[in-house]
């Protein structure tokens, strides 16, 4: 399919479509191409960001993961499954606190969703002394109540997420 910037958005659909075809079928290379297709003509389409970075995740791209679900996430604040994944990427790093607020802001937007509880519950089962976890981010909590919305910005450190 040749691409233009003036693609229609059934066009931009069937691309899209062919991605997830291709993701599906654990075809990553060819994922990750229809993808950057998408993102060339497009780059807010609609849950375009999380699934990049669910095949650049796979093919071992750790730092392009991150930044497509920061990016899924700055397009919307409230993306509960792109904050869970990179909480679990977060957790695959060891990076204990990333990965608990990530946790925490998907089970805020989706209090039902069980598997942000499920993988909270493990990391703070790692972690051997969660009380001081817990009250360090009570402590921020109190501190800084928009610590996950800034004026449509996120960010939870100066050297975790951060979008502007």
């Amino acid at each position: 399919m040749k691409l233009c910037n003036n693609s229609s958005p059934k066009q931009i659909d069937q691309i899209f479509n062919m991605a997830l075809d291709f993701h599906r079928k654990k075809d990553l290379k060819n994922a990750a191409k229809y993808y950057n297709q998408v993102a060339a003509i497009d780059p807010f389409y609609h849950s375009l960001h999380y699934h990049m970075g669910i095949v650049q995740w796979g093919m071992g791209r750790i730092d392009d993961a991150v930044n497509c679900y920061i990016a899924a996430i700055c397009s919307d604040t409230n993306d509960a499954k792109s904050f869970f994944e990179l909480g679990n990427l977060y957790f695959d790093q060891g990076k204990a606190i990333l990965s608990i607020l990530c946790f925490l802001r998907a089970i805020q937007i989706k209090p039902d969703f069980s598997a942000a509880h499920i993988n909270m519950s493990m990391l703070l089962d790692r972690i051997e002394d969660r009380q001081l976890l817990i009250a360090a981010y009570k402590k921020m909590i109190e501190q800084n109540e928009h610590v996950f919305e800034m004026g449509g910005a996120l960010a939870y450190s100066s050297r975790g997420i951060k979008c502007v």
